[in-house]
C-alpha cells in the first residue's frame, strides 16, 4: 500500500484502519528512513482532502536519520460551520402558564392527582416550548496555536511546586481540618484515568452489550430492593381518610421556602422538568402545585411517574471493574416529586426534634449535629482510659448494602 519491502503486524493494522475509515496514503515510492531504505514517515489524507492533494515530495535536507517530507494541497477553504442554540425566555414562559392556568379543585381518588400531575407536566412542557427561542451561532474556527516547549516546562515546575507546598501543609495533618482532607482528597484522585468500556463477569461468562448489562445490573437490583414481607399498601378513599391535620398540611410559604433551597443545577427525571424550570413557575401554577401536593398527601397517594427513576450504575473506587457488585446506582427522580420528598422530610425532622424521639448518643441525621461528635467521644474514652491506665474496646459495625435493604415503608 506504501511501497514498504516487507509487512509486519503493526503495519497490518494500519492498513485495516486506513481501509476502515477510507483514507489515503500519498506518499510516493522515495524512502524516508535512511538506515534501512524503508517509508517509515507516512502522509495520510481524508476522502475529503485527497482531492486537494497536489504533491509529496521526499527532502534531501540532513536533519535527522529520518529525511523530511512535504505535502502539498491546493485550494483548501475552510468553512464556517452554523450551529444553532436555543434558551428560554422565562417572561413569555410565564405568560404562557398564566394564560392556560392548571385548576386543581377537589381531588376524591387516586386517578385524580395522576391525571391533574400529567395534565400539570404536559402544560409546563408547552410552555416550555412556546418560550424556547432558537438563533444562530457562528463557528470561526480559529487555527489552534501549539503550547512551546517553554510554556510546558513552566507549567510542569508550577505543578512540581503545588504539589511540594500540599506534602508540606499535609505533614501536619490536622484531622479537624476540612481543608487537610481536600488536600488529601486531590492528591489521590489526581491520577485517575478515563475507564475503558467495562466488561462484567457473570458465571465465567463476559459481558460486553450493553443490554447484557442492563440486564444483569437489574438482577442486581432486584434481589437487593425486594423484600416479600413488606404488606402491600391500600390506599383509602378520601371519604376514609382522617381529618387533615394543621401539622400535614403543607403552607405555600412552605412550598416557596422549599423551591428558593433547591439546587438549579439537579439533573432531572422523565418529565425533564428541571429545578430552573420549576424557579420560574409563576404563582398561579405554584398554586396549582400547592394544591396537588396537599391532595397527595391527605390521600395517601404519590403520582406513579414522580417515582419513576432513571437509574445510573457508578463505578466504586478501587473494586474490580468486571463485577456487578462493583458498581452503586443513583436513581434521578421527577424534581416535582423530589420538592415533595424535601418538604415532608423537613416537617418530619421538625416534628421529631420537638418531640424528642431520637436517642441523646446520635448525632448523623441531626440539625447542627454531625458523626464527628460520635469520633470525638471515642477519642475522649480512649483518652480516659490511658490516664486510668485502662483499654478501651470498641466493636464498629459495617452492614453491607443497609440502607438498599432496609424497609423504607
Amino acid at each position: 500500500m506504501w511501497y514498504c519491502k516487507e509487512s509486519n503486524k503493526k503495519g497490518e493494522i494500519l492498513e485495516k484502519i486506513i481501509e476502515k475509515f477510507n483514507l489515503f496514503i500519498v506518499n510516493n515510492s522515495s524512502p524516508t528512513y535512511k538506515k534501512s531504505g524503508n517509508i517509515l514517515d507516512l502522509s495520510i489524507c481524508s476522502s475529503n482532502s485527497v482531492k486537494n492533494f497536489s504533491k509529496f515530495e521526499v527532502l534531501s535536507e540532513d536533519i535527522s536519520d529520518h529525511l523530511p517530507t512535504l505535502t502539498i494541497l491546493n485550494n483548501i477553504e475552510t468553512s464556517k460551520k452554523t450551529e444553532f442554540a436555543s434558551r428560554i425566555d422565562w417572561t413569555k414562559f410565564q405568560n404562557y402558564l398564566n394564560q392556560n392556568e392548571i385548576t386543581i379543585d377537589k381531588v376524591r381518588n387516586a386517578e385524580e392527582p395522576e391525571q391533574k400531575a400529567n395534565l400539570l407536566t404536559k402544560e409546563i412542557h408547552n410552555a416550555l416550548e412556546a418560550a424556547n427561542i432558537t438563533f444562530k451561532v457562528d463557528n470561526n474556527n480559529k487555527q489552534i496555536i501549539p503550547v512551546p516547549h517553554e510554556l510546558k516546562v513552566i507549567l510542569k515546575n508550577f505543578k512540581n511546586e503545588k504539589l511540594k507546598k500540599d506534602f508540606h501543609e499535609l505533614s501536619n495533618f490536622n484531622q479537624s481540618s476540612s481543608k487537610h482532607w481536600e488536600l488529601l482528597k486531590k492528591i489521590e484522585n489526581q491520577d485517575e484515568i478515563i475507564r475503558p468500556q467495562i466488561e462484567l463477569l457473570v458465571n465465567d461468562q463476559i459481558l460486553t452489550q450493553d443490554d447484557q448489562f442492563v440486564e444483569k445490573f437489574a438482577k442486581n437490583l432486584a434481589d437487593t430492593f425486594s423484600d416479600n414481607s413488606v404488606p402491600i399498601f391500600q390506599m383509602n378513599d378520601s371519604n376514609e381518610t382522617s381529618s387533615f391535620s394543621k401539622f400535614e398540611y403543607i403552607s405555600t410559604d412552605e412550598l416557596i421556602d422549599a423551591i428558593s433551597k433547591i439546587n438549579t443545577k439537579a439533573s432531572t427525571g422523565f418529565d425533564m422538568i428541571s429545578n430552573k424550570t420549576i424557579k420560574n413557575l409563576p404563582f398561579k401554577t405554584l398554586k396549582s402545585i400547592h394544591s396537588l401536593f396537599n391532595f397527595s398527601l391527605k390521600l395517601g397517594y404519590i403520582p406513579q411517574n414522580w417515582k419513576k427513576a432513571k437509574i445510573i450504575m457508578l463505578y466504586k473506587k478501587n473494586k474490580p471493574s468486571n463485577l456487578a457488585s462493583s458498581y452503586r446506582p443513583i436513581s434521578l427522580l421527577s424534581c416535582l416529586g423530589k420538592l415533595l420528598e424535601k418538604i415532608v422530610n423537613t416537617k418530619l425532622q421538625n416534628w421529631i426534634e420537638t418531640n424528642k424521639l431520637l436517642p441523646e448518643c446520635q448525632a448523623g441525621f441531626i440539625s447542627n449535629r454531625s458523626t464527628q461528635e460520635q469520633i470525638l467521644m471515642l477519642t475522649q474514652s480512649i483518652i480516659q482510659g490511658f490516664n486510668e491506665k485502662k483499654l478501651t474496646g470498641a466493636v464498629l459495625f459495617d452492614l453491607e448494602k443497609a440502607f438498599d435493604k432496609s424497609s423504607h415503608t
